[in-house]
């Protein structure tokens, strides 16, 4: 089977750099750089690999709930700043995007949070003040609905692992994809440092792109955290495949709301951990 998901990610230009090691040799390091959110009154501060960033804001602020959907932002204003350079000493320049809302956003961004560096790399509940908010609302999914061939799956993570070129180039990123459950297609992928970062950059592309959610399933990179089950569950997504192992709350929100949950994704080999009929 062949698809767009074959062919590796572009690498974007600042995605990494390069830097003499201490023997003497040359290494591509991913880079790590501050991205500003500015929402309203708001403001945020989050670190990431620098590429996708409109994926990323689109893709964080529906995933934690702070707006409904796409159709929320009337626009995004990309404010790049000055580049930082290789001396140790240089601080790093902040780029900026100022979202534009159609209304002000939901109680969680405003009253939710408290810092301004909430958004975090590795970190899902940094600012978080009430616990009960950290668990998703949506709507019921569907028992054994969509339907997903382990024939399809395995196919398709051979594919995501070719996709993944920052990581190939570095060794130093995660990766997330959501795929089409008909055909393993790509609906969305991303890139970055933070494993957070890259979920939020597939499902903003995939937002972006208009896809339905309901028919496609999410794969990680690393661990199935419950940070990540959520942001899946917030859009719709009911089946989650982690090319690593799910922790125990994971596992209890799964079975909770009947989300599909897979992990240790590797060597043509599956371990289900939930399941609602879904796999075939």
């Amino acid at each position: 089977m062949m698809g767009t998901m074959d062919r590796p990610s572009p690498l974007p230009d600042e995605g990494f750099g390069r830097r003499r090691l201490k023997g003497g040799a040359f290494d591509h390091l991913v880079h790590e750089e501050p991205l500003g959110i500015e929402l309203g009154d708001t403001r945020f501060i989050t670190m990431r690999s620098p590429g996708q960033d409109t994926d990323l804001v689109l893709g964080f602020l529906v995933s934690e709930g702070i707006i409904p959907g796409r159709e929320a932002i009337l626009g995004m204003d990309f404010r790049k700043g000055t580049p930082s350079t290789e001396t140790q000493d240089q601080q790093l320049s902040i780029d900026w995007i100022r979202v534009e809302l159609a209304q002000a956003p939901r109680e969680r961004v405003s009253q939710g949070r408290t810092r301004i560096h909430e958004i975090r790399p590795s970190c899902g509940i940094c600012g978080i003040q009430d616990l009960p908010k950290l668990f998703p609302q949506g709507s019921p999914l569907r028992p054994g609905q969509p339907k997903l061939s382990q024939e399809v799956l395995l196919d398709t993570l051979q594919r995501f692992h070719k996709r993944q070129g920052l990581f190939k180039t570095t060794g130093g990123c995660h990766g997330a994809a959501v795929c089409s459950t008909e055909d393993g297609s790509v609906l969305g992928f991303g890139e970055d440092i933070g494993r957070h970062n890259a979920l939020d950059k597939a499902i903003g592309q995939a937002l972006s792109r208009e896809k339905d959610f309901a028919a496609s399933f999410v794969i990680l990179s690393g661990r199935a955290g419950y940070e990540l089950i959520c942001k899946a569950l917030r859009v719709g997504c009911p089946i989650l495949v982690s090319i690593s192992a799910a922790s125990a709350l994971s596992f209890d929100i799964c079975r909770e709301t009947g989300m599909t949950l897979v992990g240790f994704a590797r060597n043509q080999s599956l371990k289900i951990y939930w399941d609602e009929d879904r796999l075939c």
